[in-house]
């Protein structure tokens, strides 16, 4: 699940923005800063992360953190394209999905905004080093 808060009058050039919530959280946690952004001319997305928030959990097979970022790779994939450019921001657990996201789209994440970012405890590509 996610919330969409359209660019109101969009700047030429501006890429897309997904923001990451902490642990135990969800999308709402963005809800007073995404319009604001969005009144800035940046098309701003909160999603959930899988297993927390609003996120379908029946059928899910892994809530691990790989799964996660997983399916954060899929949501950017289908929302802008696989090939397209965005910007990427995590608070707290997010900001380790955030890394791990803009380290499998080297080429497409333009942009890594962390606050008060956290790691996965089980590691998960670069940050398992």
């Amino acid at each position: 699940s996610y919330i969409h808060w359209p660019a109101e009058k969009p700047k030429r050039g501006s890429l897309p923005l997904l923001l990451i919530h902490g642990f135990d959280s969800s999308g709402l946690e963005y809800r007073r800063l995404g319009p604001k952004l969005a009144a800035k001319g940046i098309d701003t997305y909160a999603v959930d992360i899988v297993g927390w928030g609003y996120t379908q959990q029946d059928g899910v097979a892994s809530f691990s953190a790989a799964a996660k970022v997983e399916a954060l790779k899929s949501f950017v994939n289908t929302m802008f394209g696989a090939t397209s450019k965005f910007c990427i921001a995590g608070a707290s657990l997010g900001g380790a999905g955030a890394i791990e996201l803009a380290a499998a789209k080297q080429e497409e994440c333009a942009g890594l905004i962390l606050i008060d970012a956290q790691g996965f405890v089980d590691g998960v590509g670069p940050m398992a080093a």
